[in-house]
């Protein structure tokens, strides 16, 4: 299953993929989903769209829904995890809590000498993701102004067309 993608690359000694990390906890997949689809999903349709004169209108609206949909289930979690913070009388903020947890993780895994390593690991690939991350999205940035460009092209094209009928109509009259 891909929430255990991770956990099998960090055993496997094997560059482990960052955000495969934690998918099995709603919170840290919901939230996920909603940064991904609210950050790089849906300014591309926005382009999309625009490139094609509003178009593809349905799509948008539906991306739109989809990331309204991934924002109130991790407010949902982020919800029910507060109430279960105050029955059990905690006081304590909620990412705290996860943040202790971590530290305990850390702890444990520095004993057995995979912790640093993990890190090291983790800020390598996060360094390299991001950097593939930024260079896809120049490249797809490019695609789309080239798309543009093609389609102004073609408006032209076709304007001119339409005036070179309509004078060869006129020297007919």
């Amino acid at each position: 299953m891909i929430f255990h993608k991770y956990h099998e690359e960090v055993k496997r000694n094997i560059i482990p993929t960052p955000y495969y990390k934690d998918l099995d906890i709603n919170e840290v997949r919901f939230k996920n989903e909603f940064n991904f689809n609210k950050f790089i999903i849906q300014p591309l349709w926005h382009v999309f769209n625009k490139t094609l004169n509003d178009g593809i209108q349905d799509c948008v609206k539906n991306v739109e829904n989809n990331v309204s949909e991934w924002e109130k289930l991790y407010n949902e979690v982020l919800e029910d995890k507060k109430l279960e913070n105050k029955k059990m009388g905690e006081e304590k903020p909620i990412n705290d809590k996860k943040i202790d947890e971590e530290n305990e993780e850390e702890e444990n895994d520095t004993e057995s000498g995979n912790s640093e390593n993990e890190e090291k690991i983790d800020e390598k690939e996060k360094n390299r993701l991001e950097t593939i991350e930024a260079e896809e999205i120049e490249e797809e940035i490019e695609v789309i102004k080239k798309a543009q460009e093609e389609e102004e092209q073609k408006e032209e094209d076709e304007q001119k067309e339409r005036e070179e009928h309509k004078e060869q109509l006129e020297k007919k009259d």
